[in-house]
């Protein structure tokens, strides 16, 4: 399956002509503090997020599932080199869903701090619009879950989704998958880990 998913990579940038598109300027950092909530066994939650590196024009994405208990079960990123913002939020998405089906996770919450993705895929677009296809594939493979939850969410409680796309970025591979909690987020990803303060860009 993750053959399929690599060769999206690529439709994808082929298809909607990615380039010129990531925006150019400063980003400002600042700390915020994330707490893990339990949720109700058997559920998990998919945190979905874009990072951009405005220097290089370049955007990856990432998606990560925890169990209630807040404990690592699987995580990707995906190189997209220079594309629209919001693109780079439904491949997240689409490639999150795609982690969820492997694993056979059956009730869901999904999360993204992108208002226009979560609509688009509850309520559909036009069309016309030019994420049609994208759209309807991430509709289409969600129907797979029985009890599904779509919520927009604050960027803060992203960071993790955000740093697997900042790591694919850096490291410049198409696709990564892991199946284990990487290094350099071990203590993030801890269930144990409370008020945790990230670094991060706005």
């Amino acid at each position: 399956m993750w053959q399929v998913i690599q060769h999206n990579v690529q439709e994808i940038k082929e298809a909607y002509g990615i380039g010129q598109h990531v925006p150019h300027g400063r980003i400002n950092n600042f700390d915020i503090y994330v707490k893990w909530i339990p949720l109700e066994a058997p559920q998990v939650k998919l945190n979905t997020d874009k990072a951009v590196e405005t220097n290089r024009k370049e955007a990856g994405c990432g998606s990560v599932i925890r169990d209630h208990l807040g404990c690592f079960q699987g995580a990707f990123a995906a190189f997209l080199g220079d594309c629209l913002v919001l693109l780079a939020e439904l491949c997240a998405i689409l490639f999150g869903v795609h982690l969820l089906n492997k694993n056979g996770f059956t009730k869901v919450i999904i999360e993204s701090n992108s208002s226009s993705a979560i609509k688009f895929v509850k309520f559909g677009c036009p069309l016309s619009h030019q994420f049609f296809s994208i759209i309807e594939e991430i509709k289409l493979l969600s129907r797979s879950i029985p009890e599904l939850m779509w919520c927009h969410t604050k960027r803060a409680n992203d960071i993790l989704a955000d740093a697997f796309a900042k790591y694919v970025i850096s490291s410049r591979r198409s696709f990564h998958e892991f199946s284990s909690v990487p290094a350099f987020w071990s203590q993030a990803l801890s269930p144990d880990a409370d008020d945790i303060c990230f670094r991060c860009g706005c």
